[in-house]
């Protein structure tokens, strides 16, 4: 059985007349012959964002001028947001650790190292996790080896939070904070189970 898509097409009323078209928005406003009845459309929607009737042609225009400003303004705030975000620089330094947890029946933790920094994107590579705690038969705690490598060197994207995706929905790496003591970067545990 093949299912009916809803097409902008299809939704559209014949007997109305364009008044306002703006296609970098996907912007279509159709009016009827007294210009009462508005039908507009925004983005790729198939659906109508509205179809309203009106006391009047002057109360139907103040609203689609209305609706079309807080499209423009959407617009333009994302625009600035992206390339806000495309030029700002990556917040991972040299050296950062990431940590990766995933996993339903069981919590798998993976450390991940930075050794390059290139605009917006890291050369990162995992590294030793030291078991620190044993709890119970699979559970325990564990902390990162920095600089002990056993993964290949991989380049990731980094998001403006400086997050990680490594392959899937569920696959994110988060630096994690530390503290010096005598000189050394000291982790606090994370819990795993095997």
């Amino acid at each position: 059985m093949t299912r009916f898509k809803s097409t902008r097409e299809a939704n559209i009323r014949r007997d109305y007349r364009e008044i306002l078209r703006d296609d970098s928005l996907g912007v279509l406003v159709l009016a009827n012959e007294t210009g009462d009845v508005v039908q507009a459309f925004a983005g790729r929607r198939p659906a109508p964002d509205f179809h309203e009737w009106f006391r009047n042609k002057e109360r139907a225009d103040r609203y689609v001028q209305t609706w079309y400003a807080r499209l423009q303004d959407w617009a333009r705030r994302r625009h600035e947001r992206r390339e806000s975000l495309r030029n700002a620089p990556t917040p991972l330094q040299l050296g950062d650790i990431l940590k990766s947890s995933w996993g339903l029946e069981r919590a798998n933790v993976a450390y991940y190292q930075v050794t390059a920094v290139r605009c917006r994107a890291v050369v990162v590579c995992e590294i030793e996790a030291e078991v620190v705690r044993v709890i119970g038969e699979a559970t325990g705690n564990c902390t990162p080896v920095p600089d002990r490598f056993i993964g290949v060197a991989m380049r990731k994207r980094v998001d403006a939070r400086g997050v990680v995706n490594f392959n899937g929905p569920s696959r994110w790496a988060y630096r994690i904070e530390f503290t010096m003591v005598d000189g050394l970067r000291v982790f606090d545990p994370d819990d795993f189970t095997t």
